[in-house]
């Protein structure tokens, strides 16, 4: 079984998505510095754009404006929805509980994966 802390962890996870929507459709569009400096899309350019249409359902356009943070989000909010309905199903509550100790067993591991992962994405964007 999952601990209290742990449920409130995951389920806390959509209400601050939802909050950083609110947050990204308020603030003013600016250019990414790096094109303004460089002419070079850097890793997270599109992010602001992408998180506002993953949030508005227009999946495809989300992709092609950051696929990093367009696959983060769905990770996110797959692992928000497990952390709400976790309590009330054995079954999720045990693949949510094994998906838990994963994450907190080897955390410098996927620290690593997802900077490799940011670091690849620049790279594609510099080659193109």
């Amino acid at each position: 079984m999952l601990s209290r802390y742990q449920y409130r962890f995951f389920a806390s996870i959509p209400p601050f998505l939802v909050l950083g929507y609110f947050i990204a459709k308020m603030y003013p569009q600016t250019t990414c510095p790096s094109l303004i400096l460089w002419n070079l899309e850097c890793a997270m350019c599109g992010g602001i754009r992408s998180y506002i249409a993953f949030h508005n359902l227009s999946w495809f356009t989300a992709l092609t404006f950051n696929p990093f943070l367009f696959f983060t989000l769905l990770s996110a909010w797959f692992l928000g929805v497990l952390g709400y309905i976790s309590p009330y199903s054995v079954k999720v509550n045990r693949d949510l509980k094994r998906l838990c100790d994963i994450f907190l067993s080897r955390p410098l591991s996927f620290t690593f994966i997802y900077m490799c992962l940011l670091i690849f994405q620049g790279i594609f964007r510099f080659l193109n």
